[in-house]
């Protein structure tokens, strides 16, 4: 046992040697995973600060001073996201939200969402050009209502946009390299010929899903989204208002329609009353004869039983 010791001691000092190098090297791998993480993060809230520095900066200028200038953004793929909250009145609501439907429309916007809800809210949702922003920002602050709120948010797409690219163009070469693959006269076999196929298919799969990313990426980077929601402050109160004029004309056609039933069921029931109160002075009569001759009956008896 003794003679085993140094090797032992070796073999545990090995060990501490190796995983020491391995915890070292996690520790870069999450150091260099976070140095990546902080790049985007930061670069997102610059941006997102500069956005808000501007604003405050130039705020006579209104809605203009919060968009973007992609001059200044070189290569880099940016979301612009926009959000507007608008309050007026319930006679306004429509044609508001129409109004700015069809500007956006005369401006090359592509309409994402639309709708009216009855008297209450409405949403229009749609892709603004870049160069388009400023002329839509002004009529959005030049109709009826008031602008309560407007929300920015800009999201860096470039390492999204960057991976999708190089995934689509990987899977298009190895179609391409299976496409001759199956040309090849090597290729006899109907097995090896379905197994490439197979293979072709699900590879085109993929290439039909990244290409559908990389248009979604384009055009949510290529033009700003624009988000309107329009409100009519205290609905549910003059809802309530509306509610209560109308409710005594229900209640007088409630009285109405009930009066109505009740005749309907006296006139209904009237014929067969004489028959109902000869039927009920029958069943007294037979009662009645029943329980007087039950009566005499059991009177004889006793009778009988004092006699006897």
């Amino acid at each position: 046992m003794r003679n085993h010791r140094p090797l032992l001691s070796l073999i545990i000092l090995c060990s501490f040697l190796f995983l020491s190098a391995c915890h070292d090297e996690n520790e870069d791998n999450i150091s260099s995973f976070s140095d990546g993480v902080s790049s985007k993060s930061s670069f997102q809230l610059a941006t997102a600060s500069r956005v808000s520095n501007h604003a405050m900066a130039e705020s006579d200028s209104g809605a203009e001073a919060t968009i973007v200038d992609r001059s200044k953004l070189g290569d880099r793929k940016v979301a612009e996201n926009h959000s507007f909250k608008i309050e007026l009145q319930a006679d306004q609501l429509q044609a508001r939200m129409m109004t700015d439907y069809q500007t956006c429309l005369s401006l090359g916007c592509e309409i994402m969402n639309s709708q009216v809800r009855s008297k209450r809210s409405a949403t229009l949702s749609a892709h603004v050009p870049p160069d388009k922003l400023a002329a839509f920002f002004k009529a959005i602050e030049s109709g009826s209502g008031e602008v309560k709120e407007h929300q920015v948010s800009v999201y860096d797409e470039t390492n999204n946009y960057v991976d999708t690219l190089a995934r689509l163009k990987n899977q298009i070469a190895l179609r391409d390299r299976l496409s001759a693959l199956l040309q090849k006269e090597s290729v006899k076999s109907v097995q090896d010929v379905l197994e490439i196929e197979r293979e072709m298919t699900r590879v085109q799969q993929q290439i039909d899903s990244a290409t559908g990313q990389m248009k979604a990426l384009e055009t949510r980077t290529s033009m700003a989204t624009v988000n309107v929601s329009y409100d009519v402050p205290y609905f549910a109160r003059q809802d309530h208002y509306e509610k209560l004029k109308t409710s005594f004309s229900r209640a007088w056609r409630g009285l109405v329609q009930s009066l109505d039933e009740v005749i309907v069921f006296v006139g209904t029931a009237l014929p067969w009353i004489p028959v109902i109160l000869f039927g009920f002075w029958v069943a007294i009569r037979v009662i009645r004869a029943s329980l007087s001759g039950g009566f005499k009956l059991f009177k004889k008896k006793n009778k009988d039983l004092a006699q006897g």
